[in-house]
């Protein structure tokens, strides 16, 4: 027969599960924090990471055959919504080193050619 360990359980507070996504970082938990502000503490931070990323992934997508409206869809916007941002987006990448110059100019023509929807 075996035993097994009994811990007291706290009956006013249910525990959430915690599942590491990609990219997340190891939590650092403080004895007092409730486990549903760790889990919101992480997702925040998958979220900035999310958005982080966003900027090069919609240009790999653009500059990999993915159309504007494609594109658009995904991110649940307009097509003038994606437009504007790809336009102050390209400049920031170029000047971040993450497109070069001519990536930068040909992912600001995708966007404004009709023929890309």
């Amino acid at each position: 027969m075996r035993h097994v360990a009994q811990c007291p359980t706290n009956h006013t507070r249910q525990e959430l599960p915690i599942q590491a996504g990609p990219g997340s970082r190891p939590s650092m938990r403080t004895p007092n924090l409730h486990p549903a502000v760790t889990r919101l503490s992480e997702g925040v931070k998958l979220q900035e990471q999310i958005m982080a990323d966003r900027l090069a992934l919609v240009a790999a997508a653009l500059l990999g055959g993915a159309t504007v409206g494609e594109v658009a869809t995904v991110l649940g916007w307009e097509l003038p919504e994606l437009r504007m941002a790809v336009g102050r987006w390209a400049p920031q990448l170029r000047k971040a080193g993450q497109l070069t110059e001519s990536q930068c100019a040909a992912l600001q023509a995708v966007v404004v050619e009709p023929a890309s929807q």
